[in-house]
């Protein structure tokens, strides 16, 4: 795998222009722009990389961190797992989540935090625009399928999850949707999956560890595969949108991609 960091870096001009006399021409790309802002892209095996790293830590620059990670065709095809991306087609509107289209939660306990958020009633949406995601898409916190997807999986006997019927909103008739509810919750990551915290939270929610924005591949033990089925959620909430992120096996990668059944991103999980 070969891993590439981007890397920003915003501080006073007189830091930043001390980091690009150190790191010019020991790091692939550095670029200092005129609003006190440093951009690095580089390959994490470049000379200066871990010295940059450690000087972020100790001078306590203002950074955000991000890393491309690159698998060879060799590495994909051992993956056992993979972390999977789902298509948004409401991106553009974040807040049409499923509760805007109608779909009824309660809350367990405090409103504080999605883990304690608990569909009472069929998932509706607008079916409409589903568009070229039609096979498989996301709308926040629910998955979405059409029933091509869901005869795939019931004749393929996919393991870990629900199918649940779901409407369109205004009631059209339009081609049938169903709701994939992932049942199978794995246990924790481990403590090496790179995370950048949640600034605005002063405490972690104690039921389901909310976490941050994931910087790293997902990271389990190896003891704990035993543990996985086909379809997977982890245990931790994560990103933007507090919401637990979809593993899959490679029988489903296999039967998704010879069916198109498309999803844009899949990302082996490692196992130590």
């Amino acid at each position: 795998m070969k891993r590439k960091a981007i890397i920003h870096i915003s501080e006073n001009a007189d830091t930043l222009n001390k980091i690009m006399s150190i790191f010019e021409n020991r790091l692939d790309e550095i670029k200092l722009y005129p609003n006190h802002f440093l951009e690095i892209k580089t390959d994490e095996e470049a000379s200066g990389y871990e010295e940059i790293m450690s000087l972020i830590v100790k001078e306590k620059w203002r950074h955000t961190f991000h890393e491309e990670r690159e698998y060879s065709k060799q590495e994909m095809k051992a993956a056992k797992y993979f972390h999977i991306g789902v298509a948004y087609p409401w991106e553009h509107d974040p807040m049409k989540d499923a509760e805007y289209y109608g779909t009824t939660y309660e809350y367990l306990k405090s409103k504080s935090c999605n883990c304690n958020k608990v569909q009472v009633s069929k998932l509706q949406l607008d079916v409409k625009k589903l568009g070229k995601w039609k096979n498989m898409a996301h709308i926040r916190p629910e998955y979405i399928i059409t029933e091509y997807t869901k005869l795939l999986i019931e004749n393929n006997e996919l393991s870990g999850c629900e199918i649940r019927e779901a409407i369109d909103y205004k009631g059209r008739e339009l081609h049938p949707v169903f709701q994939l509810v992932v049942t199978n919750i794995v246990p924790p990551m481990q403590e090496v999956v790179r995370i950048e915290p949640y600034s605005h939270m002063e405490a972690h929610c104690e039921s389901c560890s909310s976490k941050g924005f994931l910087r790293s591949e997902l990271i389990y033990r190896k003891e704990e595969l035993e543990k996985f089925k086909d379809f997977n959620f982890t245990f931790e909430y994560w990103d933007a949108y507090h919401i637990r992120q979809p593993i899959v096996s490679a029988k489903v990668r296999e039967l998704f991609t010879k069916h198109k059944v498309r999803v844009f991103r899949y990302e082996p999980v490692r196992f130590i």
